[in-house]
């Protein structure tokens, strides 16, 4: 089961700009569930994972949920001024929730957000850091490896 997360685009939409050696995991069939904000997001992760549902192997992020995040382009964003959530706020949600009943996390977690910043932020909270802040000399220290639109959690958590 594959979850992809935005606000108004498709799969097909994603497949044209992704990496040519990620578009196989766009491949269009009937086990994606597509979700277009925060709440569907994290109603579609609680019933799937009280339900007992097979694992979600795969989830694709998009960062700007809403229009007001489209200016957001750059570190640092400044989450607190939005009033709708991001796909950041996803990741941050999914993380806790898998963390709360004991599971791993899905085998391959995918950005297709043409936000830099934000996909950057999306990886960071798979590994339970904080998005970059220009404040912080702790992001000074960490060090993520990934390429640009892939997490693995087996792999780089």
């Amino acid at each position: 089961m594959k979850l992809f997360l935005d606000d108004f685009r498709n799969l097909s939409d994603v497949r044209e700009y992704m990496l040519q050696s990620l578009r196989h995991h766009y491949a269009e069939g009937d086990d994606w569930v597509i979700v277009r904000s925060y709440d569907q997001f994290l109603n579609y992760l609680q019933k799937h994972l009280l339900a007992g549902k097979p694992p979600i192997t795969l989830v694709s992020f998009d960062h700007d949920l809403d229009k007001e995040h489209y200016q957001a382009l750059h570190h640092p964003i400044i989450y607190d001024k939005f009033k709708v959530k991001t796909g950041y706020d996803c990741a941050k949600k999914m993380v806790e929730l898998y963390q709360s009943i004991g599971m791993k996390l899905p085998e391959t977690i995918l950005s297709h957000s043409m936000n830099a910043a934000g996909r950057d932020n999306i990886f960071r909270a798979m590994k339970g850091l904080p998005p970059h802040s220009l404040k912080s000399d702790k992001d000074k220290a960490v060090k993520i490896i990934y390429p640009d639109y892939l997490f693995n959690p087996a792999k780089d958590y």
